[in-house]
């Protein structure tokens, strides 16, 4: 009959080992002895907590233009949305300017004068193509206006 194995035979750890200063195994010993525990224990702790710091290092330089790139991603979404909601909002104003101008005008020049439904719509299509030629015509003096906003916006000044 065998005898009764006392221990696992399914070794959890490996044995670790190096050369060192003396001044590091005395500073070790130290340690182990203020904390209570091995020296085997201590110098064991301070290489997990090493790798532990190296791995943490590697993840941080890692993290950084994998964040980058997901925040690039879905800014660019939102900027296009963004983009596509002012570009409405800048044609639909444009052309409502547009045709209120033009109506104005007609009544001052026309008062008693229908608007027939034939010229709405031909008025209606001179908006929308002149809306959009002056929207291609980027005007320098709403640069400056641009300019001024986000000055204003970067030095957080309310007025």
């Amino acid at each position: 009959m065998p005898a009764p194995k006392r221990r696992s035979t399914k070794r959890r750890t490996v044995q670790l080992s190096g050369w060192g200063s003396p001044e590091l195994q005395a500073e070790m010993k130290r340690i182990a002895q203020s904390e209570g525990i091995s020296l085997s224990a201590t110098v064991v702790s301070a290489c997990e907590a090493l790798v532990a710091v190296k791995l943490q290092k590697r993840r941080e330089i890692l993290e950084k233009p994998i964040l980058e790139a997901f925040f690039d991603k879905k800014m660019n979404h939102v900027i296009n949305r963004l983009a596509e909601f002012l570009g409405r909002s800048v044609l639909e104003v444009g052309q409502m300017r547009w045709l209120f101008v033009n109506t104005l005008f007609r009544e001052v020049i026309h008062p008693d004068k229908k608007l027939t439904k034939e010229e709405f719509y031909r008025l209606l299509d001179t908006s929308q193509k002149e809306t959009v030629k002056a929207v291609k015509q980027w005007n320098p003096n709403i640069q400056d206006i641009v300019a001024a906003i986000k000055q204003q916006l970067k030095e957080g000044k309310d007025t």
